[in-house]
């Protein structure tokens, strides 16, 4: 238990230490604000757990974080079971979440894509969802966000800003994804009252 709390603990400080970690959280704080401004919307998606901090992202923006103001628009492209399982019957698993892209993205809006580890581009590759969603969405202008780690390697190169934890541990990898994901919301609010 306790090497668990300590790895978390220096995870967050190398974070807290890195200036170019603290430069891209900077910068894509900045970018959803301005999404914000011109009327846009974030597309979240991610597997297992990350598909779980993708239904919370998209909560806290929608309802809100800690102040009371009006709702944003962000959409978890984990959560609609009937479009997931259609999707997944009819044209495979690789495509739920750019079948979603495609009817729901517009120019402007942002993907987020949250994982703990990497992908393989191929047919039913590793996280091959996310490859397909990152796709459509430079199909259609939409910027992409990653919320990565250490191991991110080929989905790094494909986002057009990413937060990578720098760990390779799955466990420590969500709770710090989950620490960033708050803070971005707390950021958001402070522009959206």
């Amino acid at each position: 238990m306790k090497e668990h709390i300590i790895a978390a603990i220096d995870t967050k400080r190398k974070i807290l230490a890195s200036s170019e970690i603290l430069q891209n959280l900077t910068n894509i704080i900045s970018l959803l604000k301005k999404v914000y401004q011109k009327g846009g919307k974030m597309l979240i998606a991610g597997n297992g757990g990350s598909a779980a901090d993708a239904q919370h992202f998209a909560a806290e923006i929608v309802g809100h974080y800690q102040i009371k103001r009006p709702g944003r628009p962000a959409l978890a492209l984990t959560t609609d079971t009937s479009a997931l399982t259609s999707i997944s019957n009819d044209d495979g698993y690789d495509y739920i979440f750019s079948r979603q892209i495609e009817a729901l993205g517009q120019a402007g809006d942002v993907l987020i894509v949250i994982t703990t580890s990497d992908l393989e581009e191929k047919e039913h590759g590793h996280s091959a969802n996310l490859w397909q969603a990152i796709e459509q969405a430079k199909k259609q202008n939409l910027t992409v966000i990653g919320l990565l780690s250490e191991k991110s390697k080929r989905i790094g190169e494909m986002v057009d800003h990413h937060l990578k934890v720098p760990s390779q541990e799955t466990p420590i990898i969500q709770e710090v994804h989950i620490m960033l994901i708050h803070i971005i919301c707390a950021e958001l609010e402070k522009s959206f009252v």
